[in-house]
């Protein structure tokens, strides 16, 4: 996680409560902050179930590496959202220029 992941908590939280003022803005990170606490600690649970299964099927490093696998995924699936943003048909692109 290091920096990276530290950069991205702190701009997500950033992001989710700049609408927020005063005693709004507490209690919106107070429970920002319960939720990141929780997802990571499902997430790990999570995590740590599926390769303990995985091994029991398979060898212990091939469990570590398809739960990895499975685990990075999930978090590919925004990029195929980016994809399909700002594609624009030809004859749009074209229209602008003229």
């Amino acid at each position: 996680m290091g920096i990276g992941g530290g950069i991205g908590a702190n701009t997500a939280q950033t992001t989710a409560v700049i609408d927020f003022t005063g005693e709004h803005l507490s209690r919106a990170s107070t429970v920002w902050n319960l939720n990141r606490q929780m997802s990571f600690s499902v997430g790990a649970a999570l995590f740590t179930l599926l390769f303990n299964l995985l091994q029991q099927l398979t060898t212990t490093t091939s469990a570590y590496h398809s739960a990895f696998l499975i685990a990075a995924l999930p978090g590919l699936l925004p990029l195929l959202t980016l994809m399909s943003l700002n594609k624009q048909p030809e004859s749009l692109c074209n229209q602008k220029e003229n």
